[in-house]
């Protein structure tokens, strides 16, 4: 982890901005981790993030590693990126965490992530333009449609 905040420091300082993208409820995770990643994620001030559910894919080992011993039934209709106009809905539970919590703590790592003041003056102070302003209010707007349903 040193090695990924001495990079993103890096990067930064160069001016080149930073996108961390961050995978919620793999095989073995609880809320302890969940929460450790979203605050790693606060704690390196990317420009944006990106927080996402596990979705094994069939075919990978991590599917295959989801699908031992279980008997219930695989939600295929799950197996859709966001955009399509559905909501996301995790396709797997963990071991520790049900569909349902999956989905809270995805919303809550967004919410803690974006709604930070230091974070919204950050965007604040980086605006150059009515372009930038536009921007930026569309994915105020977009984050806020996301964590609400």
């Amino acid at each position: 982890l040193e090695q990924v905040e001495e990079a993103i420091r890096l990067t930064q300082e160069a001016g080149i901005h930073t996108i961390g993208y961050f995978m919620l409820g793999s095989p073995g995770e609880s809320v302890e981790s969940i929460n450790k990643t979203i605050q790693f994620a606060k704690k390196l001030k990317f420009d944006f993030v990106q927080f996402a559910i596990t979705t094994p894919l069939p075919g990978t080992r991590l599917y295959n590693i989801y699908m031992e011993g279980r008997t219930d039934e695989v939600p295929w209709e799950n197996f859709v990126y966001e955009g399509t106009g559905r909501k996301v809905v995790p396709v797997f539970e963990t071991d520790g965490l049900k569909r349902d919590e999956l989905e809270w703590w995805m919303k809550k790592a967004y919410k803690e992530f974006y709604l930070r003041p230091s974070y919204l003056w950050q965007r604040i102070r980086q605006l150059r333009s009515p372009g930038d302003l536009k921007v930026n209010l569309n994915g105020l707007s977009m984050l806020m449609q996301s964590i609400k349903s």
